[in-house]
């Protein structure tokens, strides 16, 4: 009959319009999702960014403590430590026969 004709073909622009409004939202979370994504992407970036400067750093600082400690070394060196002697710095020790 032409009554359920139109209530069937009403109904069934019901569903198209739902369709269409679920395909938006789903669009719509699904660029969301991109946009998160890629967010996350950027952070995790920077933090391997820090860690490689971190890295970095340590490795100076490393050097830095290798270099002073070889320093130390070689003044250790270079102090002559003699049988009656005070060393009162790294460069000149006072001994009972004089300087």
């Amino acid at each position: 009959t032409p009554d359920s004709l139109a209530e069937k073909e009403r109904q069934l622009m019901g569903m198209i319009g739902q369709l269409s409004s679920l395909r938006e939202q789903l669009l719509a979370a699904h660029e969301e999702q991109k946009k998160l994504a890629a967010s996350q992407m950027e952070k995790q970036r920077q933090q391997m960014e820090l860690a490689k400067q971190q890295q970095d750093q340590i490795a100076r600082q490393q050097q830095q403590l290798l270099q002073q400690q070889h320093k130390i070394n070689l003044l250790q060196q270079q102090i002559q430590v003699r049988p009656g002697c005070v060393c009162v710095q790294v460069s000149a020790c006072l001994c009972e026969r004089g300087l």
